[in-house]
């Protein structure tokens, strides 16, 4: 069922050219990420979604689990909020693992939309932090979409001599996450930062940004069915731990507005869903991505807007990329923790790891 065992392993990524510039919707050029950007109601998931709130896609998420005020999940905001005002000093938070039996039951009621049935307060610390990561594990996709991956990766890495260009392409970037998911990535790195800045909890930055690495971040390749090969997931550990450690730091750069301030989610969530529908339209682009796509199947070339930035995903060779199949994710979790969080250099000890 649980915890934390989730792991992807490391391999690495080889990604396309430069990024088209973008500052907010209305501005994205006809490169490859407007082409991501009109792509992305459509985009694929690294597992199926499904009905109710864990397991749930956040495009499509029932307003009854929402918290109306910041636009995200109700079970993420309670349990931030409860442990930001009396728990963010607890000894080895999100390191020391919470009884499953109650985590399954406060579980059970969020997802039954009995929110107000759970008073986080009168809960222990280490159950809330292992319902929230569960939850967050839950989701059919990484909250910076399988689409997105590579871009996030690129704009990182070719970006480290100029520190307002990275802040620039970044914030670029998450405009144009889905709405809820751009939401829930601001109150992710509000709420991390916060706790790894605590001295008295013991639990640092680094060992977050292992943590949530493969939470975040990670990849989707297809393998060729007629071969028997297995979908394969991408985890790019190294350039990961090092971005995570960044948008921690510049988080409030990236989103200087908070939730509260912002248009009200369900009226952003439906402009931003309309807006990708009509994209295409407005720029009299009369052509489907599912028709290029199958036109570039039999040619064997690239289409214009991509020649600027990364493939999709199905276009990538499965050759240049090394993973772990989703059967080896099924490994027994590890329950026996350390009493001290692992050191920078150290995989964290909740991770489940291969066997070699």
């Amino acid at each position: 069922f649980f915890l934390f065992a989730m792991v992807l392993v490391t391999g690495s990524l080889i990604v396309g050219g430069g990024l088209v510039g973008a500052a907010a919707l209305g501005t994205i050029g006809a490169g490859a990420l407007y082409y991501k950007y009109r792509k992305m109601g459509k985009r694929k998931l690294s597992k199926p979604a499904e009905a109710g709130l864990f397991g749930g896609l956040l495009d499509t998420i029932d307003p009854k689990y929402m918290d109306d005020e910041t636009g995200i999940p109700r079970v993420v905001q309670d349990i931030f909020s409860q442990i930001e005002s009396s728990g963010i000093t607890t000894h080895n938070i999100f390191h020391a693992t919470g009884k499953v039996e109650n985590i399954k039951r406060l579980q059970k009621l969020y997802n039954a939309g009995k929110a107000d049935e759970v008073h986080v307060f009168e809960e222990n610390t280490h159950d809330l932090c292992g319902l929230v990561i569960h939850y967050l594990q839950r989701l059919p996709e990484p909250l910076c979409t399988l689409l997105l991956y590579s871009d996030f990766l690129e704009v990182h890495q070719s970006n480290q001599e100029d520190r307002e260009e990275w802040i620039k392409k970044m914030k670029e970037l998450f405009q144009l996450l889905p709405e809820l998911n751009r939401r829930l990535f601001q109150r992710v790195l509000e709420f991390f930062a916060h706790v790894g800045e605590e001295a008295e909890n013991n639990v640092s930055l680094s060992y977050l940004s292992y943590l949530l690495g493969p939470i975040l971040f990670y990849d989707r390749v297809e393998g060729d069915e007629e071969d028997g090969e297995q979908v394969q997931l991408q985890y790019d550990g190294e350039i990961v731990f090092d971005m995570l450690m960044q948008l921690f730091q510049f988080h409030s750069q990236l989103f200087p507005t908070p939730l509260k301030e912002q248009t009200h989610w369900d009226t952003s969530r439906k402009s931003d869903l309309e807006s990708r529908r009509n994209s295409s339209a407005e720029l009299g682009d009369t052509e489907t991505s599912k028709q290029k796509e199958e036109k570039l199947e039999g040619t064997g070339e690239t289409s214009k807007p991509l020649t600027t930035g990364t493939t999709p995903q199905r276009r990538r060779k499965r050759d240049v990329l090394k993973g772990l199949s989703i059967a080896k994710l099924k490994k027994q979790y590890n329950g026996e923790l350390e009493e001290l969080p692992p050191s920078i250099n150290a995989i964290p000890v909740n991770y489940t790891v291969p066997a070699r």
